[in-house]
């Protein structure tokens, strides 16, 4: 028998719950929804429940024509788990230990393929041909939509639904508070009620735990901000993440002005945070470019020819192997040269 969901009645509710004390974790969730039978007027509730990202378990009471009994079911449910009225909802409240309610877009947004609309009319372009040839690089939607795809990205990072604009901003907002948290080293109760409310405003499916290894520089470039560049194409190359069967990629050249670097051998999270007197960081790696193959170009120093080793020591070993170089104001960055570089995959076999 197929039903459909009344919208007037239907609730996505989440719950995480941290304690510190037990290093416990609890992420769940509870849908609930009053259903209407698609061929008669025959009412029921359904409630589903468990852990974000599994299906847990489900329960239907039916009512058959009595919509009255209906509606108080659902509301008594919605009560308990949360401690508010269904009919006061527009000023709910979070309680603590009980759930929350998660705003969900219910829309649905039908893609509209490329050429789908013959009858518009576009002008000719004035640009060159190459701009225009980088322009439709850059902008194409196939692209973009492999990338995603290639970054995993699915509906698991949002388990229960898309999420309403208004949510996202709470969640961020919930953010912000983390953030203030760990400004000030509050790591006690009102960094984990931080936790507790940005997990229960954006649900998160986490899946099984699994280890990741990357190289200290990129837990920098993961926690703070900054714009990153390297002395060698090669180490920005790899960032372009080319393959065989996608082998262009741009690189772009600018001028940097460096100013006085402050100088690191292993990662500082607080690198953003600079010293007196210096205007970057530079961390160092155990290979550059030669600067006796220095050039000038444009009044700018381009460094040049293969790397040799730098000779900077670091008694419990380098944690890069070539330099990065990281600005905090884009004012110190002039863009002067894209590259469109296609890479030549040699076979190892």
């Amino acid at each position: 028998e197929l039903a459909h969901i009344n919208f007037e009645m239907y609730c996505c509710l989440n719950l995480s719950f941290l304690k510190r004390e037990k290093n416990f974790e609890n992420k769940k969730y509870y849908l609930i929804q009053l259903l209407q039978d698609d061929s008669e007027l025959v009412f029921s509730v359904w409630m589903r429940w468990g852990r974000v990202g599994k299906i847990g378990q489900s329960s239907l009471v039916t009512c058959g024509v009595d919509l009255l009994k209906a509606k108080n079911i659902f509301k008594k449910k919605f009560l308990d788990k949360t401690k508010n009225e269904w009919d006061n909802r527009e000023h709910f409240e979070k309680v603590p230990g009980k759930y929350d309610i998660v705003k969900m877009d219910y829309s649905t947004n039908k893609k509209t393929s490329e050429g789908k609309h013959p009858s518009i009319k576009y002008k000719d372009s004035k640009l060159k041909a190459q701009v225009q040839d980088l322009i439709n690089l850059i902008c194409n939607i196939q692209t973009m939509e492999e990338c995603i795809l290639e970054m995993k990205f699915d509906t698991q990072k949002a388990p229960l639904g898309k999420l309403t604009e208004e949510q996202i901003k709470a969640g961020y907002m919930s953010l912000k508070k983390i953030e203030n948290c760990i400004k000030k080293n509050a790591t006690g109760k009102e960094l984990l009620e931080a936790c507790n409310e940005f997990y229960t405003r954006i649900p998160h499916d986490f899946g099984i735990l699994l280890w990741h290894g990357s190289r200290l520089s990129n837990w920098v470039g993961i926690l703070t901000k900054g714009i990153y560049f390297a002395d060698m194409s090669s180490k920005s190359a790899n960032y372009c993440f080319a393959n065989r069967q996608k082998n262009v990629g741009l690189l772009l050249l600018s001028e940097v002005a460096l100013g006085e670097c402050n100088e690191l051998l292993a990662a500082d999270y607080d690198a953003a945070s600079l010293p007196s007197g210096k205007h970057s960081t530079k961390g160092l790696g155990k290979r550059a470019p030669d600067p006796k193959n220095m050039v000038t170009l444009d009044e700018a120093s381009l460094l040049m020819g293969p790397a040799i080793n730098t000779g900077v020591g670091n008694p419990v070993g380098y944690s890069l192997l070539y330099n990065e170089y990281i600005v905090y104001n884009p004012q110190q960055v002039r863009m002067k040269y894209l590259l469109k570089v296609q890479f030549n995959f040699v076979s190892l076999w």
